[in-house]
């Protein structure tokens, strides 16, 4: 089954894009808890961290209906090249400007935005891509795909904050930069396998309409 170019291609971007979306659970929430002593942090409770965090949820709430809408009209390959784009500008974001709360909130929206869409559409091109009576595996095979790349990312991301760590026992900026950094080329690599993915050919009921039966008048 993982020969078929539909399903390797949407398993591999289920494994980046996870990759990238478990990370940011390990990286925001650090990030901002930091104090600001150190030049870099905001100093958050948990409570406040986990705020930063909301706009990423409610955005995956909104934009996995309308990744089902786009599917419909333009094929489940548009929205998830188009997840894939979005999650990969929020960790473009946050490795060149995380210095201000507005920039966090902003690469946390855009992330949700890449989650919902990238995510909802998944689903979609494994089914297209094979039998029917291959659906359950298919489909259980990419969440497993999915949270691999999770597993790997965010233990990646904890690796790349432990080698800078300083005096007082926290990560340096530049350990949380390159950190986003790693993973938005995680995302670049998504994108292009989002990218590979065939486009669905559209059955021969939507390309000829159906024209109403005649009938006889006699």
């Amino acid at each position: 089954m993982m020969r078929l170019r539909g399903v390797w291609t949407t398993n591999l971007t289920g494994f980046l894009i996870g990759f990238g979306m478990y990370s940011s659970f390990v990286l925001i929430p650090q990030f901002v808890e930091t104090p600001k002593s150190t030049g870099y942090g905001f100093g958050s409770s948990v409570t406040q961290a986990g705020l930063f965090l909301v706009p990423s949820t409610l955005m995956m709430l909104i934009s996995a209906p309308v990744s089902g809408r786009m599917s419909g009209r333009f094929g489940s390959k548009v929205p998830l090249v188009l997840g894939a784009c979005l999650a990969l500008s929020a960790f473009a974001l946050l490795a060149l400007a995380h210095s201000q709360h507005w920039q966090i909130y902003l690469a946390s929206v855009l992330l949700g935005a890449g989650l919902g869409f990238s995510f909802a559409s998944m689903t979609n091109l494994i089914v297209e891509a094979v039998r029917p009576d291959q659906t359950g595996v298919a489909t259980g095979m990419n969440a497993v795909m999915r949270t691999i790349g999770g597993a790997i990312g965010g233990q990646v991301a904890a690796s790349l904050l432990a080698a800078t760590l300083l005096a007082d026992g926290l990560p340096s900026e530049n350990g949380y930069t390159v950190s986003f950094a790693v993973m938005g080329l995680a995302l670049v690599a998504a994108v292009g396998s989002a990218l590979a993915v065939p486009r669905r050919r559209a059955h021969r009921s939507q390309l000829i309409p159906l024209r109403e039966p005649q009938t006889s008048t006699d």
